[in-house]
């Protein structure tokens, strides 16, 4: 197996892949490269979260683009990448625009993301935390973006699972490997 790990720096999404057979025994693995996968602005790869599509091999990263475009802020956005390193372009979808304006302040939403694809179906679940729903601050739901397709380029049916307040954060997504059902642990 390899790895890719994807992360924020210098204010854009990144992935860095990473063969384990090239470690050494004393823990140095040789990385390759670091790519930039969403460089739409300066403030978004936040709160990521990468698998490995089952089907594909190829990977798709959740995460929150801050500053967003066109004035849309705190979008759950996901990008899918065209190989197994994600060394191509990658096909970058917004799955839910979350921008609140409350008594005159900006309010951020959709974060800590994490997702998981069905073990048969190649579908993606991405569990998130909507931190002003209903354009309300302090309302923090737990969210579930399900997509249509492996890509999640043609949308996601989003749920709200719990509505009580301050919920949602630092979710975690995982489906049973023969049942397909998901789990997901927050706080």
């Amino acid at each position: 197996g390899k790895a890719l790990i994807s992360y924020m720096s210098g204010g854009h999404l990144k992935v860095s892949y990473v063969d384990p057979e090239t470690c050494s025994d004393g823990g140095t693995c040789s990385w390759a490269h670091y790519w930039y996968v969403d460089e739409t602005n300066n403030n978004n790869g936040y709160h990521t979260s990468v698998a490995f599509n089952p089907n594909t091999g190829r990977a798709l990263i959740s995460y929150r683009d801050y500053a967003g475009v066109g004035g849309v802020m705190g979008r759950l956005k996901v990008a899918y990448c065209s190989n197994e390193k994600c060394t191509g372009p990658a096909t970058i979808t917004s799955l839910d625009d979350g921008f609140s304006m409350v008594n005159g302040y900006t309010l951020l939403d959709n974060g800590y993301t994490s997702l998981a694809f069905h073990p048969t179906s190649g579908r993606a679940l991405i569990s998130y935390y909507d931190f002003f729903n209903d354009h309300t601050p302090y309302r923090h739901y737990l969210k579930v973006a399900y997509c249509h397709a492996a890509a999640c380029n043609t949308g996601a049916t989003i749920t709200t699972l719990d509505t009580a307040d301050e919920v949602g954060y630092s979710t975690s997504v995982a489906f049973h490997p023969v049942s397909g059902r998901a789990v997901i642990s927050y706080f």
